[in-house]
This record gives C-alpha cells, sequence and structure tokens, in this order.
C-alpha cells in the first residue's frame, strides 16, 4: 500500500499516491525554469515514461522501506517523491524543512521555488532518497556501470529513470566529476543518447511499494 502525503498549500487535503508513479521527460520551452522543462539541448524525441514499480532490475535499486529507516537533517538536499498539479508523481530535488515526529513524515521545500515561494510538500521517509552531499564517495560509492539509478534530467530538477554507461570518473583531488547515463526511452531511432550527469544528482533507483 503506498503512504499518502499532504501537499502544504494552505490546504490539508491528502492525496493519495496512485499505483502506477510516472513521470513524464516533457519537451523543451524556451525561457521557462521548472521541473517540466528540459534545456536548449534536451533531444527530439524525450523519455516517454519513468515507471516507478517494482519491474526494475535488482541492479543499484532500493526499496521504500530501505529510505524508511533513514533520518535527515533539515537543511539536506534529498530526491522528494511529489505529486503535481496535474496528478503525476514524480522525483524532484528537494530540501529537508523538518521533521513531524507526532505524525513521522517530513516537509520539504522544492528547491527550484522562488524567493518568498511556499512549496512544500509533507511526505513519509520512503518518499525520499538522500544526495550526496558533495562530490566525494565518502558518503556514498561511486556505482558501477549497469546499475539502474534515478538522476537529474540535464536541464532540468527533475530525477527520471537511468542506467549507467561509465562511472564517474576520479581527480586528484579526491572529488568525482559526472557519470555517463541513458534514460529511458530518450532519443531517436538511432538508440539512446549518452548523458553526462554530476555525481550527486545520481542516486540508486528506487522502488516505492
Amino acid at each position: 500500500m503506498f503512504h499518502a502525503h499532504t501537499i502544504v498549500t494552505g490546504s490539508t487535503e491528502e492525496v493519495p499516491l496512485s499505483s502506477s508513479l510516472v513521470a513524464r521527460i516533457p519537451r523543451p520551452r524556451p525561457h521557462v525554469n521548472s521541473h517540466d522543462a528540459a534545456s536548449a539541448e534536451a533531444p527530439r524525441k524525450m523519455p516517454r515514461t519513468a515507471l516507478l514499480d517494482n519491474s526494475t532490475s535488482s541492479a543499484g535499486r532500493r526499496s521504500s522501506s530501505d529510505q524508511s529507516a533513514r533520518n535527515f537533517s533539515a537543511g539536506e538536499s534529498v530526491a522528494a517523491c511529489v505529486t503535481s498539479s496535474e496528478g503525476t508523481n514524480r522525483w524532484i530535488v528537494a530540501t529537508v524543512v523538518q521533521y513531524m515526529p507526532e505524525r513521522e513524515m517530513y516537509q520539504v521545500r522544492d528547491e527550484e521555488a522562488g524567493e518568498g515561494d511556499t512549496q512544500v510538500y509533507t511526505l513519509t521517509p520512503g518518499h525520499l532518497v538522500a544526495l550526496p552531499k558533495s562530490n566525494s564517495t565518502r558518503e556514498q560509492n561511486n556505482l558501477p556501470p549497469g546499475s539502474i539509478v534515478l538522476a537529474v534530467y540535464p536541464g532540468t530538477t527533475t530525477f527520471y529513470k537511468a542506467t549507467i554507461v561509465s562511472s564517474a570518473r576520479r581527480y586528484k583531488s579526491g572529488d568525482y566529476g559526472d557519470y555517463t547515463l541513458e534514460f529511458e526511452d530518450d532519443g531517436d531511432v538511432g538508440g539512446l543518447p549518452q548523458r553526462p550527469v554530476e555525481f550527486r544528482h545520481v542516486v540508486p533507483y528506487v522502488s516505492i511499494s
């Protein structure tokens, strides 16, 4: 059974998660700064869907029950599974605002929200995934090729399902560079384009259950 969450927009209405979490990478729109806008370099054919279910290979995958035991700190950057105004579930980059012990839930703020914007979501721990605090592997392993992941699509702040083509390269400073990824359903008939994504914007794929 899915955990419900509430979008805090002056109302306490709780919206249940749908049985199939679907995120769509939209076609790029110039001069728009939103989760649903890709960069000008986005492909002609965007990934059609990223189904967040249990059908994925176990490589690099975590379940929501694994995340439920994770404690998150105020100010921490996370991947958060939220419901948009259109009723579509998607993973976004967010910041933890506070923990509400009486409800055992977290409030998180959309990192893309502008100054004065109060786009805050109330979510269970199972709908949050901690992001690496830096481009170092001190707090997270460098994931191997073939791993199924959630990654921020270039030019957006939204996560989509992808496969690692090559791991992040380690520099002399100890930091890691970009992963090379193939996003699901991204590209033309000729095959999936390979895209660089920053190390701290890639996490193991999460199965919501």
